[in-house]
C-alpha cells in the first residue's frame, strides 16, 4: 500500500515537472534552439544521449525544436569544418613555410589615410587568393582565412596585397612538470601540457584561422570587389570621415585614439599604459562594442525620430543600428546586441511581446550556427552570461523597488513632497544601476577570474563612474566639431575616465583569488540564477550560501598554497628563469625575466594562483638575456622591488631599462642575499623559518644546472637543455 502511494506520489511530481518544463519552453522557446545548437555545433555525439530526455521529459514539439537545431548546428559545423579542395591548408601540410601570397584584406580595425593619428593594427586578418611555395614557379588559387603581420602596412578593408614572408603555427604550449618535495624525497614528477594565459592560438582557432603569415614585404595589387565588398567598404570610408571630423577640434592624439576606440572599438586607440589601468579595474569592457554602444545608439537613434509615426520609428531604428554594427566590425558582442534590439523593435512595433532572455538565447544559437568556436571564446561567453543574468535581474531590481516605495504608495498623491518624489525617481534608478552593476560584476568577474586571473571587487565603483561618461561621449563628439566647449567636455570626460582608472588601479589592489575550478563555477552560476530568479526565502537563502562558498573556496585556495620553485627554461629563453613563492602566497620573488615568453608565463602561473604581486625581482646579470622580458612582466603584475646585479655596466640592456620603471631600486639587500661570479650565481632567500638556496651554473652549450636546496628538504640538482618549447619545472615543498 505504501509503495502504490509513493509511486503515486513520484507521477505526479514527474507530471508537475513536466509541465513545468513544457511552460519554460511556451516562455522560452529560443532555449530549446540554442541547447540543440551547442550539443550539436561543439558535442554532436551528445544529441544521441540528451535528444531522448528531452523527448520523455517534455513534449514531441520542444524534441523537435531541440532536434532540428542539433541537426542544423551538426550539418553547420560540417561545412565550416570541411577543407575545400583550394584550401591553403591543403598545400601546406600542417607545416611552416616560406612563399609568396596575394591577399584581400578582410580586417575592419584600421581607420584610414584620412585618421594618421590611429596606428595600423600589428596583426590584420586576410582572405588568401593565391599562394607560391618557396621552389615554385607560379601562384596558384588558394582560399582560407588568415592572419596577416607586416612592418608597415596600412591594410584598409578590401585592399589587395602581394606579401613575401614565412607562414607559422601560433603554437603556445608549454610543457608542465610538477614535483611534490617532501622532507623524506621529492615524488616522480607528473607532465602536463598547459597554456599559460591568453591562448592566441585558440582564439585564431576559433575564428577559422590556422595561420600566421610574417611577412618581409608587401606591395599593392590590383583586384576586384564584389558589390557586396564594396558596399561595405563605403561604410567603413564613412566611419573613416567621421572619425576625422569628431576628432578634429580634440587636441590629443591618444584622446583621438580613445574616442575611436570608445565609439567603434578600434583595438589600437589605447595605449599600453593605459588599457593596463583599464583592465585591472574591471572596466577594458567599454573599449569593445558591444550592448552598451549599441544601446546608446538605439536610444539616441529613437530620440531622434520621435516625430516619425510609431510603427515607422521602430523600424527604422534597427536600420540605423545595423549601420553602426558594420562600422564596428560586426563583433560577436555587437552582432548579439542588434539581434535583440532588432527583434525587439519589430515586436514593438507590432505590439508584440518576448522575454528578454528569449532573446539572448536566440542570438546565442544564431552566431553559434555561424560559427561555433565561439562557445569556447572568452569574449562570446563573457557577452552572453552577463547580459542573460542582467536581464534575468531585471524581476529581482522591480521587486526590490516596489518594497523601496510601498510607503509611498499609502500617501495620498496631494501630500506627496517635491522630496519624496526626487527620492523615488532617483533612488531607484540609482539602485537599478548600482545591482546591474554588480550582478554584471558577479557574472562577469568569474569567468575573467577563470581565463586571465583577474578578480577586481572595486570594479563595481569604476563602472559606476565610467559609463555614463560613455553615454555622454556620443552627444559630445557629435556636437564636438560645431560647439568649442563640447570638444572640451569630450577632453575632460577623457581625462576624467583615465583618472578614475588611475586612482582604483593605485590604490585598490585586487583580491587574492585562485583559478576557480569548473564545478564551482558552474554551482556559482546556478546559484545566482536562483537568487535572481527565485522568491522563496528557502531557495534565496540557500543560494546566497553556495555563491559565499564558492567565492571562500576560491580566496582559500589562494591562502592555503605551499612553497613552491618555478624553473622556467627553453623557447626563446636561454637563461633559466626562477619564480619563488612563499606558503600561502604571502610573498612572491622572481629570479630574471629574460624573455617576453618566459614573462609572461611566470605572470599567469602566479595570477593563476590568486598572486598579483612580486615582492622582488631579481636580475642575476644587466644582459637583455637576463631582462628581455622585464616588460611584459610589468604589464601583468605590480613589482614591489628591483633587485639589480652587484655590478654591471651602464651600456648593458638592464641600465637602460631601468628608468622606465617607476618602481624602488636597490642594488643589494638582506634579503635576498646574491653572488655572481664568471657563470655561477648563488641566490638565498628566506620565507620566516624556510631558506632556500638556489646555485645556477650555465654553460656555453644550452645547459644550465640548478641546485635547490631547502632547510629541512633533500638538495634538488636539475640538469636543463633548451628546446624549442618553454617548460617549467615546478617544485612544492610540502611539510
Amino acid at each position: 500500500m505504501n509503495f502504490m502511494k509513493r509511486f503515486a506520489a513520484w507521477q505526479k511530481n514527474i507530471a508537475e515537472f513536466r509541465g513545468n518544463c513544457r511552460r519554460l519552453f511556451l516562455l522560452y522557446p529560443a532555449l530549446f534552439i540554442a541547447a540543440g545548437v551547442v550539443c550539436g555545433s561543439n558535442w554532436g555525439w551528445l544529441l544521441i544521449p540528451v535528444f531522448p530526455l528531452v523527448w520523455i521529459f517534455f513534449s514531441r514539439r520542444e524534441a523537435l525544436a531541440f532536434g532540428a537545431a542539433g541537426a542544423a548546428a551538426v550539418l553547420a559545423g560540417m561545412i565550416l569544418s570541411h577543407e575545400p579542395d583550394s584550401s591553403y591548408l591543403r598545400k601546406l601540410d600542417g607545416r611552416d613555410s616560406a612563399g609568396e601570397i596575394l591577399a584581400r584584406v578582410t580586417d575592419t580595425s584600421y581607420g584610414g589615410e584620412k585618421i594618421p593619428w590611429l596606428a595600423p593594427p600589428k596583426f590584420f586578418q586576410a582572405e588568401l587568393l593565391a599562394i607560391r611555395l618557396n621552389g615554385e614557379s607560379e601562384l596558384t588559387p588558394v582560399s582560407g582565412s588568415i592572419m596577416i603581420s607586416a612592418a608597415d602596412a596600412t591594410p584598409f578593408y578590401g585592399d589587395f596585397l602581394r606579401l613575401n614572408g614565412v607562414f607559422r603555427t601560433p603554437r603556445q604550449e608549454v610543457l608542465r612538470r610538477s614535483t611534490v618535495v617532501s622532507p623524506g624525497g621529492a615524488a616522480p614528477p607528473r607532465d602536463t601540457w598547459d597554456t599559460l594565459g591568453f591562448d592566441y592560438s585558440a582564439y585564431l582557432n576559433n575564428r577559422g584561422i590556422a595561420h600566421i603569415f610574417y611577412a618581409s614585404d608587401f606591395s599593392e595589387a590590383d583586384g576586384r570587389l564584389n558589390w557586396y565588398r564594396q558596399a561595405y567598404r563605403l561604410i567603413l570610408r564613412g566611419r573613416e570621415s567621421t572619425l576625422a571630423v569628431a576628432a578634429s577640434p580634440i587636441r590629443s592624439d591618444a584622446d583621438k585614439g580613445m574616442i575611436a576606440a570608445l565609439l567603434f572599438g578600434c583595438p589600437q586607440g589605447v595605449d599600453r599604459e593605459s588599457r593596463k589601468s583599464f583592465i585591472f579595474t574591471g572596466t577594458i569592457h567599454i573599449f569593445t562594442v558591444s550592448g552598451l554602444h549599441v544601446g546608446i545608439v538605439a536610444l539616441l537613434t529613437g530620440l531622434l525620430l520621435r516625430g516619425v509615426p510609431f510603427r515607422t520609428r521602430y523600424l527604422l531604428i534597427p536600420a540605423a543600428v545595423l549601420v553602426y554594427v558594420l562600422a564596428t566590425g560586426l563583433n560577436a558582442p555587437s552582432v548579439r546586441a542588434f539581434i535583440m534590439i532588432a527583434v525587439w523593435c519589430a515586436c514593438r512595433a507590432f505590439l508584440l511581446k518576448t522575454p528578454g532572455l528569449n532573446l539572448v538565447f536566440a542570438a546565442a544559437a544564431l552566431l553559434l550556427l555561424l560559427q561555433p568556436g565561439y562557445l569556447f571564446d572568452m569574449g562570446f561567453q563573457y557577452s552572453f552570461v552577463t547580459v542573460g543574468f542582467l536581464i534575468l535581474s531585471s524581476g529581482f531590481t522591480t521587486r526590490i523597488n516596489e518594497r523601496l516605495l510601498e510607503r509611498q504608495r499609502w500617501i495620498p498623491p496631494a501630500r506627496l513632497t517635491r522630496r519624496d518624489r526626487l527620492f523615488a525617481r532617483c533612488g531607484t534608478k540609482l539602485f537599478a544601476a548600482l545591482s546591474g552593476c554588480i550582478v554584471a560584476w558577479l557574472a562577469g568577474s568569474t569567468i575573467a577570474l577563470y581565463y586571465q586571473g583577474i578578480y577586481v571587487p572595486f570594479s563595481v565603483a569604476a563602472n559606476l563612474l565610467l559609463i555614463p561618461l560613455v553615454w555622454l561621449l556620443y552627444p559630445l563628439t557629435a556636437l564636438a566639431p560645431l560647439l568649442p566647449p563640447a570638444a572640451y567636455l569630450t577632453e575632460l570626460s577623457l581625462e576624467l575616465m583615465r583618472l578614475a582608472c588611475d586612482f582604483f588601479y593605485s590604490s585598490f589592489p585586487g583580491t587574492a583569488c585562485a583559478k576557480p575550478p569548473l564545478w564551482s563555477i558552474f554551482s556559482f552560476f546556478v546559484a545566482l540564477a536562483v537568487l535572481l530568479g527565485v522568491r522563496r526565502k528557502g531557495w534565496i537563502v540557500a543560494a546566497s550560501v553556495v555563491m559565499a562558498l564558492s567565492i571562500g573556496l576560491w580566496h582559500y585556495m589562494a591562502l592555503s598554497q605551499p612553497a613552491r620553485v618555478q624553473v622556467l627554461h627553453g623557447g626563446a629563453s636561454g637563461v633559466p628563469a626562477l619564480v619563488i613563492t612563499a606558503p600561502g602566497g604571502d610573498d612572491a620573488v622572481m629570479v630574471n625575466a629574460p624573455s617576453y615568453e618566459a614573462a609572461n608565463a611566470a605572470g599567469m602561473l602566479l595570477r593563476a594562483r590568486g598572486i598579483e604581486r612580486l615582492d622582488k625581482l631579481i636580475f642575476t646579470r644587466g644582459l637583455k638575456a637576463y631582462s628581455g622580458g622585464a616588460e611584459k612582466l610589468f604589464d601583468i603584475l605590480t613589482v614591489s622591488e628591483i633587485v639589480t646585479p652587484p655590478s654591471f655596466s651602464r651600456r648593458e640592456y638592464l641600465a637602460r631599462l631601468l628608468p622606465e620603471f617607476p618602481r624602488k631600486v636597490s642594488a643589494l639587500c638582506a634579503n635576498p642575499k646574491i653572488s655572481a661570479e664568471n657563470q655561477r650565481s648563488t641566490i638565498e632567500y628566506s620565507f620566516g623559518s624556510l631558506i632556500i638556496k638556489i646555485e645556477v651554473l650555465s654553460t656555453d652549450y644550452g645547459i644550465s644546472r640548478l641546485t635547490l636546496d631547502a632547510a629541512g628538504y633533500p638538495p634538488l640538482h636539475l640538469e636543463l637543455t633548451n628546446s624549442s618549447i618553454l617548460e617549467i619545472n615546478e617544485y612544492e615543498f610540502r611539510p
